[in-house]
């Protein structure tokens, strides 16, 4: 079966891509109006002395954690998906910030605060609990991997 050839047209240095060079053009049209729409703010989030920024650019939301030991030097930059929304961003980087805020005694964040978020973060608890346990019973990383995957 052959696969579906797909064009691609360049709009003011802006790739499209369709089934067709209409549907490509499109594509590229829609690209550059997303660049205009919305708003570019930037957002700090905090908890237990950990910070994230959060900004918008032309291809989606961005997030860095921000590292106060190293005089507020930027860590690495996460390139959230084009398609996710900023509250899915905003989501996925306070869960972030509750996982490296965790005491390692509580099931759940005071700094979540949707259901959500919550259970994301109650997995991953599961997982380190777990993980650590296997570690503690002498197996090695992988197979502790494996075992908390599956616990």
């Amino acid at each position: 079966m052959r696969k579906p050839r797909i064009q691609t047209i360049s709009l003011f240095g802006i790739e499209g891509k369709g089934a067709t060079k209409r549907e490509a053009r499109e594509d590229a049209e829609r690209i550059i109006r997303y660049a205009f729409e919305g708003d570019y703010t930037p957002l700090t989030l905090s908890f237990r002395g950990r910070t994230m920024l959060v900004w918008r650019s032309i291809g989606g939301y961005c997030s860095a954690f921000v590292y106060p030991e190293h005089q507020g030097e930027i860590g690495a930059i996460c390139y959230h998906s084009s398609v996710d929304s900023k509250q899915k961003v905003l989501q996925s980087c306070r869960v972030s910030l509750a996982q490296l805020g965790w005491d390692g005694a509580e099931d759940d964040s005071p700094f979540l605060s949707t259901p959500a978020e919550q259970d994301d973060f109650r997995r991953w608890v599961r997982f380190q609990r777990a993980y650590a346990v296997a570690r503690e019973q002498g197996l090695g990383d992988s197979d502790a991997h494996r075992a908390a995957c599956a616990a």
